[in-house]
């Protein structure tokens, strides 16, 4: 897996972990299809395990966190560190993707 800065997580932004609008883009579209859907839990349980199930649902399903809280996903962590997990978690897809472990 790629170096990343020396930030703390909480601090990291995408740019941070050296991706760009486009390719954000494209994980998040490949983690709609179906066949995705095990590398994303995969991901979300690396990038958090107490809330991956929130984090794959919301990649998954296009959700926000505010979303993810309508529809009865009550979670233990806030919107601003919900957000710091899931740039996480979509850095983890890339480094899996990059790794040959699923194509976009």
């Amino acid at each position: 897996m790629k170096q990343v800065c020396q930030k703390r997580i909480r601090d990291r932004g995408y740019r941070d972990y050296g991706l760009d609008k486009k390719r954000i883009k494209e994980i998040i579209a490949w983690c709609r299809k179906p066949e995705a859907h095990a590398l994303v839990m995969r991901a979300a349980q690396e990038a958090n395990p107490v809330i991956a199930d929130h984090l794959a649902t919301s990649l998954i399903n296009k959700w926000s966190h505010e979303m993810l809280l309508a529809h009865g996903h009550w979670m233990c962590y806030g919107k601003t560190d919900f957000y710091v997990y899931r740039r996480h978690m979509v850095f983890i897809l890339d480094g899996l993707l990059k790794a040959g472990k699923a194509d976009i």
